[in-house]
Order: C-alpha cells, then structure tokens, then sequence
C-alpha cells in the first residue's frame, strides 16, 4: 500500500483491533489506516507471511466483529512503520455492506475533522 495514486479509494487512519487466524494461533494486530479495499496491519518484524499470501482476519468493529480473507500486497517498512498492507478479497456481501458503512463513516469524520481545524 505504498502508492497512493495505485489505490482506488481514499486512505483514512484508524486504530482497530484485529486478529488474524493462523493455524498456528491467534495474531492480535491493529490497523492503522484503510481503505474501502483493504488496510494496513501494523505488526513486529519478525512475522512470517509470503506476498500474496492468503489471511483469515476478524475486524473488530464498534458494533460488530466482520470476518474476511485478505491477501498480503505489501510487507514491510513504511511510513506508519512495519506492518502488512493487504487488500480485503473474500466477504459475504451483508460483512461488505458493514465495511462499507464503515470506512465512509470514518472518512467523512476525517473530513469534518479537517474542516474543523482548518476553520
């Protein structure tokens, strides 16, 4: 997720919980910002993942905890540090509609908070 002008939907930050199952156990993560199409994970160095590699997430949301596979697109350092850049490719449509709901509620909070410090 290193180029913005690659993304198809506007990046917001955030800081939510969410835990990626692995056979091997339960990761606790947050992300640090997203998009309508994925986020970025923050997490140590030393996780082991593969580029492209398929991941099983539950987002902890305010309301609600959605479920969704994610593919790796980035690992690595970044501006927001080291983390996983991963694009949301499997939901059911009801969890989409969710994500949806949230991710335009969090970008039009970023833009009144925008709006309210530059007034």
């Amino acid at each position: 997720m290193a180029n913005p002008r690659r993304r198809r939907s506007e990046r917001v930050p955030c800081s939510i919980p969410v835990r990626w199952l692995r056979r091997s156990g339960v990761r606790e993560l947050r992300a640090g910002d997203l998009n309508a199409h994925g986020m970025f994970l923050r997490c140590p160095e030393d996780v082991k993942l593969l580029p492209e590699e398929l991941m099983l997430l539950e987002v902890v949301l305010p309301d609600r905890v959605l479920t969704a596979f994610g593919i790796a697109r980035f690992i690595g350092k970044s501006v927001n540090g080291y983390g996983i850049g991963l694009e949301l490719f499997v939901m059911e449509d009801r969890t989409r509609r969710a994500w949806l709901a949230y991710y335009r509620s969090l970008v039009a909070a970023h833009k009144a908070g925008a709006l309210a410090a530059a007034g």
